[in-house]
């Protein structure tokens, strides 16, 4: 009997159509575009600007497009797998409602537009891949995932949960938005994501001349050239499209894949790298399972 995996059959996406430029920015904090794309890469983000429309109207889109693309029955679907740091309601999950694999994130739900440290880094999207059986050994090989909750003061929302329920005097001091150590996030974000990709590459006995692509997590322009470079891939290898969305936190990688979907071919190898707040952070080995072109 021949190995089954799990593959990649085809990949879906949507942008909210408003553009939240950096010259915009440069209007509501204390920023220059000249300086946001030097720190961070980033030269325009989406946001979902519609009153009462949240991650699920995101989602819903994703959906309808890769279930257009790959020409696939809703019935045909066994199993929803949803990622979001960003759900419609504390509580009524988000994934259940939406009912392909998602990513998708409201991040200027929870973003404080007077923190410059935040507000010039986050974006609205939604990304999706559907997942197939495979008999040629395409697919997923192998993936790592590493936790730390040393990280939880690093990158966080302090109110709102149970340990500081939401009250007038925690909204007042816009302790519902995220904060993030900056410095502190980039190191680590560097050295795990090249750590954890160079690690399943000699798991599986790769070589940067075997990787096809790498699809980093995007985070940060200069956190994705120094995980290339300590990979020593070339710049022509790695998936980039932080300058024109931001970071879409879940919905990054799926995203990666969908813009670079016409230039990936049957076999190529690719490794997918990621970091998140926790710490969470990881990598996958994929054998992309289809010409796309």
């Amino acid at each position: 009997m021949s190995k089954i995996t799990a593959a990649i059959t085809a990949v879906g996406g949507y942008v909210p159509d408003y553009i939240l430029t950096n010259q915009i920015l440069e209007t509501m904090v204390d920023t220059s575009d000249e300086w946001i794309t030097a720190r961070t890469g980033i030269k325009e983000r989406r946001i979902l600007k519609e009153k009462g429309k949240g991650t699920s109207y995101l989602a819903i889109r994703v959906i309808e497009d890769l279930l257009k693309k790959s020409n696939t029955d809703p019935i045909d679907i066994d199993m929803v797998i949803m990622a979001t740091a960003t759900p419609d309601m504390p509580v009524a999950v988000t994934g259940v409602y939406v009912a392909t694999e998602i990513g998708a994130d409201k991040m200027s739900s929870i973003i404080d537009y007077e923190d410059q440290t935040t507000c010039i880094i986050f974006g609205d999207r939604g990304g999706a891949v559907l997942f197939e059986p495979n008999h040629e050994v395409l697919g997923i090989p192998n993936e790592i995932l590493y936790t730390d909750g040393a990280g939880r003061p690093f990158l966080r929302i302090d109110a709102g949960g149970s340990i500081l329920p939401a009250s007038a005097e925690t909204v007042a001091n816009k302790q519902h938005f995220v904060v993030q150590e900056e410095r502190t996030i980039f190191k680590l974000a560097v050295s795990n994501m090249a750590d954890m990709s160079m690690m399943i590459m000699k798991h599986n006995r790769l070589s940067g001349d075997d990787v096809n692509w790498l699809a980093p997590h995007q985070a940060n322009k200069r956190i994705i050239d120094t995980t290339a470079k300590r990979m020593n891939l070339p710049e022509e290898k790695v998936m980039t499209n932080i300058h024109k969305y931001g970071n879409n936190t879940s919905a990054t990688l799926p995203l990666c894949s969908k813009d670079y979907e016409k230039q990936l071919k049957k076999g190529d190898n690719l490794i997918f790298s990621t970091f998140g707040g926790g710490y969470t952070w990881g990598s996958t080995y994929l054998k992309w399972a289809y010409d796309s072109n």
